[in-house]
């Protein structure tokens, strides 16, 4: 699985980029941007094509999910030192597919049983973050770390490094900085990745 983020900023042509990939057969889009309002959000959402919302999960604004028919939410490390277990039940309940992210496999090994994936990382040095760098080994496996909860590669994921992620035992990657860091060539790019990926 391939998981595209979005850039936290404004990006020319943005929707139409996301429907784009969405026609390359991108599985999973997340809208994270943090510094945006609710009506700059929703504007987005609403040049997205509707048969899109399915493969969608918001990081904020997580009521706005019904308005679109949106069935994932991805919880921050903050908000999910605050959720109440019964809220993410009611969402399971719900049909909802839940995620979140760490940095440690300590983290991950203390995740509630209710999130579906994490992000894990950054596996390797940021793109899109100058200084990010990534706190894991070089040869490390993490197959007899895994749990029930799907672990998703993140940080630094580019088409060359796509092997290993795969070796090293996670369940997919999720990119940024390889899509967003040239717009322009964010449709090619993630091909390169799926090329890279199978």
């Amino acid at each position: 699985m391939i998981v595209v983020i979005s850039s936290s900023a404004t990006i020319d042509n943005e929707a139409d980029i996301i429907n784009g990939l969405f026609d390359e057969g991108m599985e999973v889009f997340h809208l994270r941007k943090p510094g945006d309002s609710r009506e700059k959000v929703r504007a987005l959402l609403n040049k997205i094509k509707p048969e899109h919302y399915g493969r969608i999960s918001i990081h904020q604004f997580h009521d706005m999910a019904a308005d679109y028919g949106i069935k994932r939410l991805h919880y921050k490390k903050k908000e999910r030192r605050k959720v109440k277990e019964e809220e993410l039940i009611r969402h399971k309940r719900n049909d909802m597919i839940l995620s979140t992210s760490v940095h440690s496999l300590k983290s991950y090994s203390q995740l509630m049983q209710y999130y579906d994936y994490t992000f894990v990382g950054p596996v390797f040095d940021s793109i899109s973050k100058n200084g990010y760098m990534s706190g894991f080994w070089k040869d490390m496996d993490i197959r007899d770390d895994k749990g029930a909860i799907k672990m998703i590669a993140i940080g630094g994921i580019t088409p060359e490094n796509m092997d290993r992620i795969l070796h090293i035992g996670f369940d997919g990657a999720a990119v940024l900085g390889t899509i967003w860091k040239n717009p322009e060539e964010a449709i090619s790019n993630f091909k390169k990745l799926i090329e890279y990926a199978s």
